[in-house]
């Protein structure tokens, strides 16, 4: 495992267009796509990797990024998962389990059952909101009601920058090319990396987000997130990393009519899910040397809720914690363009999984 340290400020950019002389404002995002920290690792390796002989192929072909966390305080923390919530108007960082139903609700959703407040509470959601490794423990494992959670913005600050285009021939300022990008500067905070494939030195330098600004780099102790004992055949697929999906929130191996699906040779039926608002998936493909496909990704700290129709309950384990989910159906698919499309998302770390259990009418 790698824990990567900005040593200045960062930034990360979004899906908006950011042309010279027709945008002016640039607010990026926070935390980055596993894919931005999957490029500046290779682009690191390249930089004191050196070709001998003829060599075919190419060497980071076995490079996986399996998990990007974040580190508050030396601790890691995991973003607050979506089906928790705060209760309105209570004051404090407290937030609690909603409870799993049967749908008898008037509305347009389609799936089989919902996430309601326990006692009818009212209650709301936290944006920015992580929790430690400790708590995602119990989260899985159904040993709390409760979960204290942390804020974002406690430990990043927004350093506006503003800068000016300067012309290529003359190296002088243009006209017009005033434009602003909003820094991060992160306090007591910074990235944790699960990989494995590609051979970086123990610690060094690496270039980090839209300007290359440097982080230093360190290879430490892996974390283990423990899978729990699975009763019944329900159980909640959170989602550590932001996920890429065929059909868009829906995953591509269940049918949109039936909900039911295969994946790993085990059968499902999805119950519920419980999402934020979309992420805009994109970037600049390097070897082929065009923009990726912009896609809707289901955003970091999402939950999904299925039951186990044909399979080994002991297999969910085995094809979901701690895996790279791959969110096309890798049989029926035809296209093979595709197909790299979505294993390379799995390979840069997009949809890591970890498995939970669940109680029908509670959780």
């Amino acid at each position: 495992m790698l824990q990567i340290d900005p040593l200045d400020t960062v930034f990360f950019r979004d899906a908006k267009p950011f042309y010279k002389g027709a945008e002016n404002y640039a607010s990026g995002v926070f935390p980055p796509a596993p894919s931005v920290i999957y490029g500046a690792m290779r682009t690191a390796f390249f930089a004191r990797y050196i070709p001998k002989g003829p060599g075919k192929g190419d060497p980071t072909a076995d490079f996986r990024l399996r998990g990007l966390y974040l580190q508050c305080n030396g601790e890691p923390f995991f973003p607050l998962p979506r089906d928790c919530v705060q209760i309105k108007g209570e004051g404090g960082r407290r937030a609690i389990p909603l409870d799993l139903r049967e749908n008898d609700l008037i509305s347009n959703s389609s799936l089989p059952y919902v996430l309601v407040p326990p006692q009818e509470l009212e209650v709301t959601n936290t944006a920015g909101a992580l929790f430690s490794g400790l708590f995602l423990h119990d989260y899985l494992h159904l040993l709390s009601d409760e979960f204290h959670f942390a804020l974002l913005e406690d430990y990043v600050v927004a350093e506006p920058k503003i800068g000016i285009g300067r012309s290529r021939v003359t190296k002088t300022a243009e006209d017009s090319m005033l434009y602003q990008i909003e820094m991060k500067r992160l306090k007591n905070l910074n990235f944790l990396v699960d990989y494995s494939g590609l051979d970086l030195a123990r610690e060094g330098l690496l270039k980090l987000g839209g300007e290359g600004k440097p982080a230093a780099f360190k290879k430490v102790e892996k974390i283990r997130i423990q899978a729990p004992q699975l009763q019944g055949n329900y159980f909640k697929l959170y989602f550590a990393t932001p996920a890429v999906f065929a059909q868009g929130w829906l995953p591509g191996w269940i049918d949109e009519t039936t909900l039911v699906g295969t994946y790993g040779g085990l059968k499902l039926r999805l119950l519920t899910a419980c999402l934020g608002r979309y992420e805009p998936i994109g970037g600049f493909d390097m070897g082929k040397k065009r923009p990726k496909p912009l896609r809707r990704g289901v955003p970091a700290g999402s939950v999904y809720y299925f039951e186990l129709l044909d399979g080994n309950v002991a297999d969910i384990i085995t094809f979901f914690h701690n895996q790279n989910i791959i969110g096309i159906d890798m049989a029926a698919a035809v296209d093979s363009a595709e197909k790299e499309d979505y294993l390379q998302y799995a390979q840069q770390g997009f949809g890591l999984a970890f498995v939970g259990r669940v109680q029908l009418g509670k959780r």
